[in-house]
């Protein structure tokens, strides 16, 4: 994502340096597991994720709540912003709040991430699933980088990319056919010093004056992700409906060849009560047990070769021909059936092909893109929910869903429940904060755990529970495999009684 190079981030830092120094975080939360929202005293703003990348959009709008609503980095709430800081060539930056923590925007591509630190190490991140993060030290984040020259970077824009992932595209377009390191170093110094900043990114442009610490950076950036985005979303909406489309008619067609192909040849195929009455005329000369043989064709008189069944007697044989003659005219009619069908599909696929190459905007794609919600309107949550005594408890549906319940709608000090040595959902109960959990609630999730398993049958399970922060996925495994740490164990009812 070229428009997060290092000089556009450094621009963004600058300027919501400006705009939340001594303001305070009231609210972080998400809707989704592909956005977060950011509200402070004055100023707002929200991180949209899209397969991987972040887009930033500080339009300052007032975001509701939905049912999906969890709240983020609870940590920061009612602490005061001390500074926003940007990282020198790093495609990174960060907010300082006065309880001495960060909250540093990780801008790297599909591994973009919004993470906390405490002193060194992470201690809350947005997106659970890059589990690497979890693991970064602060010296990470704010590493030293000094661009060096190195001219085999030059020879594409693949290898430019993967060489300085944090420099615009620009930078080797204006620079790929005749550079060396004193006009790399004095492009650097250019960029670093240029007031007027374009990056260009097919098929946008991004332009703003890198020294206004006003809004309208801000707002550049905003248009910026909504006209990006909404050009990305048809682009690849429309890419992924002209390879299906296309997929579909080549198989159609084949399928059409195929049956046309079986017609044809069942029309000019021998009749099969003839070569029953061949057999029959030939009873004496064919032994048992033989796939073939070569009599004399009475219609003709000639030889002829016919298949047979060399578990079955020649007399049964003739029996299979005078069956297969009497079904001939019903295989004709199905394959002239799957002939028109097909051929009236293939119309079809021609032309809601011809309409998505056609189209120009994502509502033109609308009628071949299917709504990911239900009918309802309801979105499919990944858990089971259940309540007791004041306390959400959440169950895994299946292995996808025990990894999303595990990254995305579970906290670090959840309690996070499982059927020891046994295949089954993974249970969260979700804490009060400042509340000790009642032993009542806990046995109830873990009955809830021993039921959804494969335990579901005994008396008395056994069931392994520990805090969410102590449960990590084991990195290469399957969806849901998972390895804890600190762990206890009960001894309870498999039961669903709440």
């Amino acid at each position: 994502m070229h428009h997060h190079n290092c000089f556009v981030i450094a621009a963004i830092a600058r300027t919501l340096d400006a705009q939340l120094r001594n303001q305070f975080l009231v609210k972080s939360f998400s809707n989704s597991v592909d956005e977060i929202y950011f509200e402070f005293n004055h100023f707002s703003f929200r991180c949209t994720f899209y397969k991987g990348e972040i887009f930033f959009n500080f339009d300052n709008d007032v975001v509701g709540e939905n049912r999906l609503f969890k709240p983020q980095f609870k940590e920061l709430v009612n602490y005061k912003v001390v500074a926003v800081i940007g990282h020198p060539y790093e495609r990174s930056f960060h907010l300082e709040f006065d309880n001495g923590e960060r909250l540093a925007f990780k801008c790297f591509g599909r591994k973009a991430n919004v993470l906390l630190f405490e002193n060194d190490k992470v201690i809350n991140q947005f997106r659970r699933n890059i589990e690497m993060d979890q693991d970064l030290a602060w010296s990470d984040m704010v590493r030293v980088i000094e661009p060096i020259f190195q001219e085999k970077a030059f020879e594409n824009a693949q290898i430019f990319s993967e060489t300085y992932p944090y420099l615009p595209a620009t930078f080797y377009l204006n620079n790929s056919k005749r550079i060396d390191a004193a006009i790399f170093k004095n492009q650097l110094r250019a960029y670093n010093e240029s007031v007027n900043l374009v990056i260009s990114e097919s098929p946008l442009d991004l332009s703003f004056n890198a020294n206004d610490t006003n809004n309208n950076i801000l707002n550049t950036i905003t248009d910026y992700t909504s006209a990006y985005l909404k050009s990305r979303i048809f682009s690849e909406s429309k890419s992924e409906l002209v390879s299906k489309f296309s997929t579909q008619l080549k198989e159609k067609e084949n399928y059409l060849k195929a049956n046309s192909k079986a017609l044809e040849k069942l029309l000019d195929a021998r009749k099969d009560e003839e070569i029953g009455n061949i057999i029959l005329a030939n009873l004496y000369l064919i032994p048992e047990g033989i796939k073939k043989i070569t009599v004399n064709d009475v219609y003709h008189n000639q030889p002829i070769e016919i298949k047979l069944d060399e578990k079955l007697s020649a007399l049964k044989n003739a029996e299979l021909y005078f069956k297969k003659d009497k079904a001939k005219p019903y295989i004709l009619k199905q394959l002239e059936l799957k002939i028109d069908n097909a051929s009236k599909t293939i119309v079809i696929l021609k032309s809601q092909l011809e309409r998505v190459l056609m189209a120009q905007q994502m509502r033109d794609l609308k009628p071949f893109v299917k709504n990911k919600a239900n009918e309802s309107g309801i979105v499919n949550l990944p858990y089971k929910h259940f309540e007791y005594e004041g306390y959400e408890i959440l169950v895994g549906k299946h292995a996808e869903s025990n990894e999303k319940l595990l990254n995305y709608f579970s906290d670090k000090d959840d309690i996070w429940l499982h059927a020891k040595d046994v295949g089954g959902s993974h249970v969260i109960i979700k804490i009060k904060k400042n509340k000790p959990l009642p032993d009542s609630v806990l046995e109830k999730a873990a009955s809830l755990a021993a039921y959804f398993s494969k335990s579901r049958q005994q008396d008395l399970a056994t069931v392994a529970y520990t805090q969410r922060k102590f449960v990590r996925k084991i990195k290469g495994a399957e969806k849901g495999k998972v390895t804890i740490s600190q762990e206890k164990t009960i001894l309870v009812k498999p039961e669903i009684t709440v």
